[in-house]
Formats: C-alpha cells, structure tokens, sequence
C-alpha cells in the first residue's frame, strides 16, 4: 500500500510540475536547455538520495526521507517529459513534430521493456534499478550540456529571421 502511495504522490507532483515548467519554458524562451539542465541535476540528487537510502543504509533510512526524496525526483522527471518534446522538435526543425515524438516514444517503450524484463532473470533482483537510473542521469547531464538548442522553430514562431 505505501508504494501506491509513493507512486500516486511521485506522478501528480510530476504532472504539475510539468505544467509548471512548460508554462516557465513559455516565459523564458530560448532557456529550454539551461532548465532541463537544471532539472536533471535535480534528478540526479534526488535519485542519488534515494539509492544511497537503499543502498547499505548509507543515508539513514526514514518514511519522510523516503516520500520526500521520491516526491523530488517525480517532480524533476516528470516535469521534465514536455520539455524533451520540445526540444526534440526544436532540434530535428524542419522534421515534422510528429516524427520526433514518435521516436522518443518509440524509444522509451523500448527500453523500459527491456529494463522491466531484466528482473524476471532468476537472481537478478531490483537494487541494480536504482544504481542503472542514477547512471542514466550522471550519463545524460554531459549530454544535456553538450547539446545544441539551435531554436530554429522558436525564431520561426515569433517571426525573427533564421540566420541558418
């Protein structure tokens, strides 16, 4: 029952915070990259909290730690899904929106079926989910910072010229 909770509290805070964060991206245009930057860092800490709470008890382990540590990394994940839309049909521009998107569902289907068959291995257990999610974020954040954001799109929309 406490996971139920957990997971209903990570996803409604992560659907607010993604109307929150689109809403900002909206006022500071041409900022979408600086903010995922900032969101994946914030992910990176809290799932590193999280796996160092499971992890030996390296962080001691509490209910409110647990919740809070949780409810911050659904908030920064989450939050964070409209705006890795956007920048794919930023970067792909002038590739329909529509094929963008199809790949990046495409592709997490893809790997989140492999990631949840891994554990019905014999032996396999789930801590390694922990570590493999932290992995991803510490892999994506250099990504992330070397990432071109041309906003060829945005310039388009507001009517500037494409320098392109």
């Amino acid at each position: 029952m406490e996971a139920g909770w957990l997971g209903f509290y990570m996803l409604v805070t992560g659907c607010f915070a993604s109307l929150f964060f689109s809403w900002l991206c909206d006022r500071c245009s041409g900022h979408m990259k600086t903010i995922l930057v900032m969101m994946y860092m914030g992910a990176t800490l809290s799932t590193a909290w999280i796996t160092l709470m499971l992890w030996h008890g390296v962080i001691p382990f509490s209910t409110v730690s647990l919740y809070v540590s949780i409810i911050l990394s659904g908030l920064f994940v989450n939050g964070a899904v409209p705006l890795f839309y956007e920048m794919a049909a930023e970067i792909t521009f002038p590739i329909p929106e529509a094929i963008s998107s199809t790949v990046l569902v495409w592709s997490n289907c893809f790997f989140a079926g492999i990631f949840l068959l891994i554990p019905m291995i014999h032996g396999v257990g789930t801590l390694w989910m922990t570590w493999s999610i932290l992995g991803a974020f510490l892999l994506s954040l250099p990504l992330l910072l070397f990432l071109r954001g041309n906003y060829r799109r945005l310039r388009l929309d507001q009517g500037q010229p494409d320098p392109a």
